[in-house]
């Protein structure tokens, strides 16, 4: 009676989440010394600034502000975004700040036209809408967050907006969910 051994995994095989850098987004750290600009930091010697401020080691500054890599959690954001928008003159949605430095072109920029803070909101609301649904809406190709967002932003156009806070109707949730669903199947298939 033989006996036989499992056929051996090959070990130089990596899979695509082995080889991607952890909290790496394209282009945060433009974003995010955009962010430090607005809010008066110095360019000269950017990293050393950011590292004092934050009181963080110079790499993870160097990181944040040169290698488009996000702080390592959401509350670390949202306390360094909220710190940064103290002195800002201009009144911003630290919540649409963080949504921008994170999703890039998908939202409009929060420092931008007066239409920005509502688009941001309505992306914020869809990406809500989507994780109801069980789609992380981040986790989906920039070309597809525009598409969705400029297409639910199209069906909710100007008269359905109340408080100035986008709101998506039955309807809309309806061809929302059929959108994120096909975004799902497209981001599987990749």
């Amino acid at each position: 009676m033989a006996v036989r051994t499992p056929p051996r995994r090959s070990t130089n095989v990596r899979s695509p989440e082995a080889t991607a850098p952890p909290n790496v987004v394209d282009g945060f750290s433009s974003r995010f010394n955009v962010l430090l600009d607005r809010a008066g930091l110095t360019k000269a010697n950017r990293p050393n600034a950011v590292a004092k401020r934050f009181q963080v080691v110079l790499n993870t500054a160097k990181h944040w502000c040169l290698s488009d890599r996000l702080p390592q959690t959401h509350a670390d954001l949202t306390r360094i975004v909220q710190h940064l928008l103290r002195d800002i003159p201009t009144r911003v949605d630290a919540r649409a700040v963080i949504a921008w430095l994170v999703a890039g072109d998908a939202v409009p920029h929060p420092f931008g036209d007066d239409d920005t803070l509502g688009v941001v909101e309505l992306y914020l609301e869809i990406a809500e809408f989507a994780r109801r649904q069980g789609v992380e809406f981040s986790e989906l190709p920039r070309d597809v967050r525009q598409v969705i967002l400029r297409t639910v932003r199209a069906r909710l156009g100007v008269g359905n907006t109340s408080d100035s806070q986008p709101r998506l109707d039955a309807t809309t949730c309806e061809v929302l969910a059929g959108m994120l669903e096909t975004g799902r199947a497209l981001n599987r298939s990749a």
